[in-house]
C-alpha cells in the first residue's frame, strides 16, 4: 500500500514539474539562465534518442530538449516559440551576476528562469569614418527589410555527460548609436539613411571645361533660314567688307604698334658695309650714326690720291609691321685731294637720300624676309663736294633676308642681298646698277655676336652731262655725271655686328677692292651704331 502511495506520490509530482514548465517557456528561451555566483552550475544530461519519443512519421525530433532531474529520470517537452523581439531591439543583456557562468548551463540541478529586462532602443545613427550620410535621402522602404531581428538556437555537443545551449541574437550590420534605456521602441529603420562612400569633390577645372565647352559648340545645330534678296545682297556686302578688310589688314600689316620695330625677326642683323644702298627688308625704327673713311689712290688721276670722309647718320620709322620710311643718307661729306691734285678738298653737306620701303613678305617660319622701296637721291647738298649733281635720280630696288638654320653648333646664318638700279630723271646724273649681298654667323644662336663677309658690285651703265671731264664716278659717295659707263667695281668686305642688346648695336668693317678700276676706292672702313624701338 504505502509503495503505491509512494509510487502516486512521484507521478503527481512529476505533472506538477511538467505543468510548471509549460507555463513558464520563457524561462528557457526568452533569456539565458543565470546561475548564482555561490552555486556550482549543473550540466545538462545528453539528449538520447532512446528517451524522445518517435513523431508520427518515426523521426525523433532532435530540437526537443530532454530534462534530467535530481532523482535522475528522464522526460522531455516539446520547445516553444522563441519570443521574437521588436524590430530594432537588441537581446536583454546578460546580468553583471552572470558573468562568470557558462552559456547554456543551469545552476544546482534546478532550471532557473530570468524574466526577460526592459529591452534597449537603439541610439542615433553615427556615420562610420568611411561613408558619409546623405542629409536629404528618404529612409529605405520598411516592407523590404526584415521585421524583427529573430534568436538563433545551437546546439554544440560537448564531452559524454554536458550539453550546452547556445543563444545568439542576429544582430544588424548598421552601425547605430549606444544603446538607451527607453519604453519606446524604435524601429532601426526609422533612424537609418542610406549610405554612400565619401568621395572627395574635385575641384573644378577652369580649362577643362572651356575645352568641354569648346569640343560641344559643333554639335549644336544652328538653324538655316532662307535669306530674302535685302539680307542676301546686306550678306554680300558683309562678306565683301570683310575680305577688304581682311586684304587691308594683310597688306597694311599690324597698325596696333605703330613706329615699333618688327622684332619677329631679332635674329637678323642690318647691313653694315655699302650702307646707303644695302638695305634691312625689315619695317624698323631707329637711328644709326654712321662713319666712313675712304682712301682714294694715289694713281688716280684727278684727286692724286687724299681721302674722303663721311659723317651723318640714317633714319626709319615703322609705320606697320610692313610699311616704314627710310631717310638712307643725310651727313656731310669731306673731300681732301693729294697734293699733286688740281682740284681743291672741301666739306659741305652730303645728298638727301630717303623714300618709302613695303616688306611684301615676312614668313617667320622659314625665317624669310622679302621688301621693295623707291629711294629718291635728291641732290641738294653742296656744290664744292660735289652733292648738287642733276636735279634727281629714282632707285627702284629689293631686298630679301633669309635665315639658314643647319643645325650647327656654332650657329645658323644670316644672308641679306639687295639690288637696285639708279637713273636720273634727267641726263646730267649717272647711271648705274648695284648688287650688293652680306653672310653672318649668330654665334650660338645667342643674338649677341655676328662676325660677317660683304660682298659689293656696282657699274655705271649711262655717262652723265654734268661734268664731263672726269673720266671716273664716286659710287655710292658722290655722282659727279662724268664719262665712266662699263666701269665697274667689285669690293668685299670683313667685319662684325654685336648687340648690346636690341635697341643698341655697333657695328664695323673693312672693306678692299676685288676687281674692276678703282678710281676714287682703295680701301674703306665703316663704323656705325644703331639705336633701335
Amino acid at each position: 500500500m504505502s509503495h503505491r502511495v509512494k509510487c502516486g506520490s512521484c507521478a503527481v509530482l512529476r505533472l506538477m514539474l511538467w505543468v510548471g514548465f509549460m507555463l513558464r517557456p520563457d524561462s528557457l528561451y526568452a533569456a539565458p539562465p543565470v546561475a548564482a555566483p555561490s552555486e556550482a552550475p549543473v550540466p545538462l544530461a545528453p539528449l538520447r534518442d532512446d528517451l524522445v519519443p518517435a513523431s508520427a512519421d518515426g523521426a525523433k525530433p532532435r530540437d526537443r530538449l530532454t530534462i534530467v532531474a535530481g532523482d535522475g529520470s528522464h522526460r522531455w517537452s516539446e520547445p516553444p516559440e522563441p519570443k521574437r523581439l521588436g524590430t530594432g531591439q537588441l537581446p536583454p543583456e546578460p546580468s553583471p551576476d552572470s558573468s562568470n557562468s557558462t552559456t547554456g548551463q543551469l545552476p544546482n540541478a534546478a532550471i532557473r528562469s530570468a524574466r526577460p529586462q526592459v529591452p534597449h532602443v537603439l541610439g542615433p545613427p553615427v556615420a562610420p569614418r568611411a561613408f558619409a550620410t546623405l542629409p536629404d535621402a528618404p529612409p529605405p522602404d520598411l516592407s523590404s527589410s526584415p521585421a524583427s531581428v529573430a534568436a538563433e538556437v545551437s546546439k554544440v555537443g560537448g564531452s559524454a555527460g554536458s550539453s550546452t545551449i547556445e543563444l545568439g541574437p542576429l544582430v544588424r550590420t548598421a552601425v547605430l548609436g549606444r544603446p538607451t534605456p527607453s519604453a519606446e521602441l524604435v524601429p532601426a529603420q526609422a533612424v537609418e539613411r542610406p549610405r554612400i562612400p565619401a568621395v572627395t569633390p574635385l575641384r573644378p577645372d577652369p580649362v577643362q571645361e572651356f575645352l568641354q565647352q569648346r569640343s560641344t559648340l559643333g554639335d549644336v545645330p544652328v538653324p538655316s533660314v532662307a535669306p530674302s534678296a535685302t539680307d542676301a545682297s546686306t550678306a554680300t556686302t558683309t562678306r565683301f567688307g570683310e575680305r577688304l578688310s581682311d586684304i587691308l589688314h594683310h597688306a597694311l600689316g599690324n597698325t596696333q604698334d605703330l613706329f615699333r620695330s618688327d622684332h619677329v625677326f631679332d635674329n637678323f642683323i642690318s647691313p653694315v658695309t655699302h650702307p646707303f644702298l644695302l638695305e634691312d627688308p625689315r619695317s624698323l625704327t631707329e637711328f644709326r650714326p654712321l662713319f666712313i673713311f675712304q682712301k682714294v689712290p694715289r694713281s688716280q688721276p684727278d684727286f692724286r690720291g687724299g681721302d674722303l670722309w663721311f659723317f651723318g647718320g640714317q633714319a626709319r620709322v615703322a609705320l606697320t609691321d610692313r610699311i616704314s620710311l627710310v631717310i638712307h643718307k643725310l651727313g656731310g661729306l669731306s673731300i681732301n685731294t693729294g697734293n699733286a691734285s688740281l682740284y681743291d678738298g672741301s666739306t659741305g653737306f652730303s645728298e638727301l637720300w630717303l623714300g618709302p620701303k613695303y616688306t611684301l613678305i615676312r614668313n617667320d617660319q622659314s625665317g624669310s624676309v622679302l621688301a621693295t622701296g623707291l629711294q629718291f637721291q635728291i641732290p641738294i647738298g653742296t656744290r664744292s663736294v660735289y652733292q648738287d649733281t642733276g636735279s634727281l635720280s629714282l632707285v627702284p630696288y629689293l631686298s630679301y633676308a633669309q635665315n639658314w638654320d643647319f643645325g650647327w653648333r656654332i650657329g645658323s646664318l644670316n644672308t641679306i642681298i639687295g639690288t637696285g638700279y639708279s637713273f636720273s630723271v634727267t641726263a646730267e646724273r649717272s647711271d648705274y646698277y648695284y648688287l650688293s649681298a652680306q653672310v653672318d654667323l649668330d654665334t650660338f644662336n645667342n643674338h649677341r655676336f655676328y662676325p660677317l663677309l660683304g660682298l659689293n658690285w656696282q657699274i655705271v651703265t649711262a655717262n652723265g652731262k654734268e661734268r664731263p671731264f672726269f673720266g671716273a664716278e664716286g659710287r655710292d659717295l658722290f655722282n659727279l655725271g662724268g664719262l665712266a659707263r662699263g666701269r665697274g667695281l667689285m669690293t668685299w668686305a670683313v667685319g662684325a655686328r654685336y648687340k648690346i642688346s636690341e635697341a643698341a648695336q655697333l657695328g664695323a668693317a673693312f672693306e678692299l677692292p676685288i676687281a674692276g678700276p678703282r678710281d676714287f676706292f682703295s680701301y674703306r672702313f665703316t663704323v656705325d651704331f644703331i639705336l633701335r624701338y
